[in-house]
């Protein structure tokens, strides 16, 4: 992982909302963003993790490894 110090807490609201619902556009509906700025922060936070964190199958976005043990931690922030 990156720099925590360069993190932008948006981030990890975004993380979360995308656990949660498993789909970047109803990440994007319910945090009021365009989509295109929900998958402009995946790839940023894919890059500070060095990991593809949510990957698509079928329909849904399902976490990685990585992404499923960094759930619940990041919903306690």
């Amino acid at each position: 992982m990156r720099d925590l110090a360069t993190l932008d807490l948006r981030l990890l609201v975004l993380f979360d909302s995308l656990a949660r619902l498993g789909s970047v556009s109803a990440t994007a509906r319910s945090l009021d963003i365009p989509q295109p700025a929900v998958s402009q922060g995946l790839r940023r936070l894919r890059l500070l993790f060095n990991d593809e964190l949510f990957l698509r199958v079928a329909r849904r976005m399902e976490p990685t490894p990585l992404a499923a043990s960094l759930r619940e931690p990041i919903a306690a922030i």
